[in-house]
């Protein structure tokens, strides 16, 4: 049902032996995987986690980047709520599983743990039957020790990080900066989190919290209004940096520079969603008007935003013709593997790895 679609080479099975490495380029490499999102990358690249969509019961994949073999891991529970959202160094993938929901995390070795909930009601979504969704957990730091995510304290979502203290695990909410917030992403070093919090005016505004818990609202200084809507979208591996959309924009922020417009995509929307070579490289998608198909870009502050599929034709990498590239999911922190979503003619869906020097970028 499943097959792995390599650059200008032949169609192999899903984690099969004989799968066939694509023919050397100039300047790096590309595959394709049939009927899978890409979520995301382990910190060297080493390895990706990938959805199958044609899977009820959420079935992923851990694809290894240097064989291009992708081998079964396990299943979220209902592929139409649940679903992988990071992983660790250690192949530690945090997600949303099981209905009700629940923040849980997987290793190969132990299988399931879920996370539940610290408050004594979740978000009942069956007043039949009153089951309550009760946590989700969208990442994790890149030791595994470390996840973040939102907890329902009946239906309203706040931030949490839990780690591995304790023996059993810790629990620590984070500071409610409005009625509901979430973390979304964490630094590789698990410094910062980021996500969103709501405010009088908007229900998401760019968000940070630290690893004691204490947050902020990430102050906009005039570069966006009141009432634009936001979020935290990825970190730099040291927390240093964190990028996101803002009123539709991408932008990002340190402490140094404050808030930083990408650059204006007029119509259109822009999410940077990973930050690689110390802040040096942002990837994502971005569209040039609402209705119009998105593409992949790169951003360096030299260049700006540039398309990635300029980057890629200009070191001889050949996309075949039925096949758009659509996003960049994640990043390796150095910034030479990416993974991400293309769609082909019939809008059949591939996750993409590529490969490619980070002097290609331009540094």
């Amino acid at each position: 049902m499943f097959f792995l679609g390599l650059l200008a080479g032949s169609l192999a099975g899903c984690g099969s032996s004989h799968s066939t490495q694509p023919p050397a380029v100039a300047n790096g490499t590309i595959a394709f995987v049939q009927d899978m999102r890409a979520e995301d990358l382990t910190p060297d690249g080493s390895t990706a986690v990938l959805t199958d969509l044609t899977s009820i019961t959420g079935d992923f994949y851990l694809y290894d980047t240097a064989t291009d073999v992708e081998l079964l891991a396990g299943q979220t529970g209902d592929a139409l709520f649940d679903f992988t959202t990071g992983i660790s160094s250690n192949l530690r993938v945090s997600a949303i599983h099981a209905k009700p929901e629940e923040a849980g995390l997987w290793t190969a070795a132990n299988g399931w743990l879920d996370l539940g909930n610290i408050y004594p009601v979740g978000c009942e979504y069956d007043q039949t039957t009153h089951d309550a969704n009760q946590s989700g957990g969208w990442d994790v730091c890149a030791d595994g020790s470390a996840t973040v995510g939102l907890v329902w304290n009946g239906c309203n979502a706040e931030a949490f990080r839990w780690t591995d203290a304790g023996g059993a695990g810790t629990f620590i909410p984070l500071d409610i900066l409005g009625v509901n917030s979430r973390a979304t992403k964490i630094a590789d070093d698990g410094s910062i989190a980021g996500g969103f919090a709501d405010t009088a005016l908007v229900d998401r505004w760019p968000a940070i919290w630290d690893a004691s818990g204490a947050g902020f609202l990430i102050p906009s200084g005039g570069v966006f209004t009141d009432d634009s809507p936001g979020e935290v979208l990825s970190i730099s591996s040291d927390g240093s940096m964190v990028a996101g959309i803002w009123n539709l924009e991408g932008f990002y922020w340190t402490q140094a520079a404050g808030v930083v417009k990408l650059g204006t995509v007029p119509g259109g929307q822009t999410y940077p969603n990973a930050i690689a070579a110390d802040g040096q490289l942002i990837f994502g998608k971005t569209s040039e008007g609402f209705f119009d198909p998105s593409y992949p870009f790169v951003w360096t502050a030299a260049t700006g935003m540039r398309s990635l599929n300029d980057i890629l034709a200009a070191n001889h990498i050949v996309i075949p013709p039925d096949i758009t590239l659509d996003n960049v999911k994640a990043a390796s922190a150095d910034g030479s593997v990416l993974v991400g979503n293309a769609y082909d003619l019939t809008f059949r869906s591939y996750a993409f790895v590529l490969q490619l020097p980070v002097s290609a970028y331009g540094l």
